[in-house]
């Protein structure tokens, strides 16, 4: 890959250049956001690794203006002495992908870079409506976990609810609606602003994968209160799921609906599509339990993460919609779902999005509503 470096630092810069270039990355190295820019100027990069505080013009601008210019972006990582949780989130919040705090473990720097890089390969691999039609496109289960995945709890799964159950119309509908949400890199932005537009439902639950660590979660319970009157909390195993509350997934572990269709599952089982928490077993475990009564939601991100998954949620006779990716920080995510889905995928900008999927909550809440 070739990779763009920014540090003002010459030390700094000297060991992450032995170390990406030891592994066969193509390596510029400059001195600061404005030698960047001009570097990006004459040749596209895949990644840029970038220092904070550096004259001329520092690693956050230096990310904003990247944002700004043509996509597809390159892989953002954004490398500082501060440690506190305002400074990384501030960073994320820029559009980094990626963050990490000094002094710098060459280890730490590869697994983030690797991670982000895939994810950005992954995307250029996105089939088209074309190339792989949706009644065509195969529906597998969560195939990046293992047959067994691990979880928290030994208890046994519940008996699948009547209008889930194998041979059960695709359209069966559930007591109440869910909604899954994915974002990733300017996710907290876009979280916010969908959770802002007072579009939310008290005749659905709302359950969010935001890829990140906990800090990032604990932070966004915090910041989408403030913007919401519904309870807002992180997943917690076992808990029962009520319409009229939001769950984000912990960090570093998979968020799923069990199989009864009314209980919170955490998975400490491996990464899928190169992330954890992942959309991909949120959102097939979402159908399984919710069938038609299920909504996915795919917002800003780097990667596919949601795409396959979205497939799951609309052959089960839900509804998909996506953030228009002219509008997303990053737009690998919301047009993975958009090139595999293709006109079963709704797009729209983030306003306009909260307010369909509050129209679809309440006209597909079952009358009669079975009890589970």
């Amino acid at each position: 890959m070739t990779i763009l470096v920014a540090e003002d630092d010459r030390a700094s810069a000297t060991v992450i250049a032995v170390t990406l270039r030891r592994c066969a990355h193509a390596v510029t190295v400059v001195r600061d956001g404005r030698e960047a820019l001009d570097a990006l100027s004459k040749a596209p990069v895949d990644a840029v690794v970038t220092d904070w505080m550096m004259p001329e013009l520092d690693g956050i601008e230096l990310v904003r203006t990247i944002r700004r210019l043509p996509k597809p972006h390159p892989v953002l990582l954004v490398l500082t002495s501060l440690r506190s949780e305002e400074a990384r989130l501030h960073a994320l919040q820029s559009g980094a992908d990626e963050f990490l705090c000094k002094p710098l473990r060459p280890v730490e720097l590869l697994e983030r870079l690797n991670s982000g890089l895939a994810r950005r390969k992954a995307t250029m691999a996105v089939p088209t409506p074309a190339a792989v039609p949706v009644s065509a496109a195969p529906q597998p289960p969560v195939s990046a976990e293992p047959a067994a995945p691990v979880r928290l709890s030994a208890a046994p799964a519940p008996e699948r609810p009547v209008w889930a159950r194998e041979g059960t119309p695709p359209g069966a509908m559930a007591p109440f609606s869910v909604v899954g949400i994915a974002a990733s890199t300017g996710g907290p932005p876009a979280l916010k602003a969908f959770v802002e537009a007072r579009a939310l439902s008290r005749r659905s639950a709302y359950l969010i994968v935001l890829h990140g660590p906990d800090w990032v979660q604990r932070h966004m319970v915090g910041s989408l209160a403030k913007v919401t009157d519904l309870p807002v909390s992180i997943a917690v195993h076992g808990e029962t799921i009520e319409p009229g509350k939001v769950y984000l997934s912990p960090g570093d572990r998979h968020l799923c609906v069990a199989e009864g269709g009314r209980k919170i599952e955490i998975r400490n089982s491996p990464e899928i599509n190169y992330v954890r928490p992942s959309a991909a077993p949120l959102f097939q475990t979402m159908a399984q339990g919710f069938g038609a009564s299920s909504v996915g939601v795919v917002l800003t991100g780097l990667g596919v993460d949601g795409a396959r998954g979205a497939q799951a949620i609309v052959a089960r006779g839900g509804r998909v919609f996506a953030q228009d990716p002219a509008t997303a920080v990053a737009e690998s995510m919301p047009r993975a779902a958009i090139s595999l889905l293709g006109p079963q995928c709704e797009v729209d900008s983030i306003p306009n999005l909260a307010h369909s999927v509050a129209r679809v909550v309440e006209s597909r809440v079952a009358s009669g509503a079975v009890q589970a």
